[in-house]
C-alpha cells in the first residue's frame, strides 16, 4: 500500500521546467555542487506558495489517515460489541430455555404429587 501511495503522490508532482532551466543558467557550475562547494544556502530559496501547498497536502494526508483509522477503530468496536451481545444473548437464551424446562419439570412433579394425594 505504501508503494501505491508513493506512486500516486509522485505522479501528482508537476515540475516547473522553466524555473529549473532558469536556475541552472543562473547558478552555472554551482548548480551541481560537490563536497567542496562553499555556496551552501545561497541559492536555496523556497517559494512560499509552493511551501504552503506542501503544508496543505500534508494536512490533507494526515486528516485522511486520521479519519480512516478512526473509522476502522469504530467499525471494529461495533463489530466486537455486536458479537459480544450476540454471544451474551445466545447464552442467556440457552439459560432461559434450561430454566423453562426445569420449571416445567418442577410443575409436572408438583402435579404428579397432587394427583397422587387425590
Amino acid at each position: 500500500m505504501a508503494q501505491r501511495k508513493f506512486d500516486r503522490l509522485t505522479k501528482q508532482i508537476k515540475p516547473d521546467m522553466v524555473a529549473y532551466t532558469q536556475q541552472k543558467l543562473e547558478q552555472g557550475d554551482d548548480f551541481y555542487r560537490d563536497s567542496n562547494s562553499l555556496v551552501y544556502g545561497q541559492y536555496d530559496k523556497v517559494d512560499p506558495e509552493r511551501l504552503e501547498a506542501m503544508v496543505q497536502d500534508l494536512k490533507k494526508q494526515y486528516l485522511l489517515f486520521f479519519m480512516r483509522s478512526f473509522f476502522l477503530m469504530f467499525f471494529f468496536f461495533v463489530i466486537h460489541h455486536q458479537q459480544g451481545r450476540r454471544k451474551e444473548a445466545q447464552s442467556q437464551g440457552r439459560g432461559s430455555q434450561r430454566r423453562r424446562r426445569l420449571h416445567q419439570r418442577q410443575q409436572q412433579a408438583v402435579q404428579q404429587v397432587n394427583l397422587a394425594r387425590i
